[in-house]
């Protein structure tokens, strides 16, 4: 007999391609660069040096959060979330990355 599965297969891929794409980033971003980010992303992100959650307990990370963060951050968010959470986002972030699942923008 086989058991059903706990997840449904759709939500496994999602994940593998966005660990996969996440890992992909990462290897192109100095060791020390600042990493904005949502914490649903993961380990990766979570226990980088220099890591800032872009929503916790008091904020949502909308685009006021955005804005105040420093110049030189790199700001990386699924697609979805960000399309939700930052509908005008503020002047002075460039476009680095245009993935499948994730954009990875820099604060100028």
């Amino acid at each position: 007999r086989i058991l059903p599965s706990l997840c449904q297969p759709e939500r496994i891929r999602n994940v593998a391609t966005t660990r996969a794409e996440l890992a992909a980033v990462l290897a192109t971003l100095p060791p020390d660069a600042p990493v904005a980010a949502d914490p649903q992303l993961g380990p990766l992100l979570c226990l980088r040096q220099g890591y800032r959650p872009l929503r916790g307990s008091r904020d949502e990370g909308g685009a006021a959060h955005v804005r105040a963060l420093p110049p030189g951050t790199v700001i990386i968010v699924q697609r979805w979330w960000w399309q939700a959470m930052v509908t005008d986002p503020p002047e002075g972030l460039e476009l680095r990355h245009d993935g499948t699942v994730l954009l990875v923008w820099v604060r100028r």
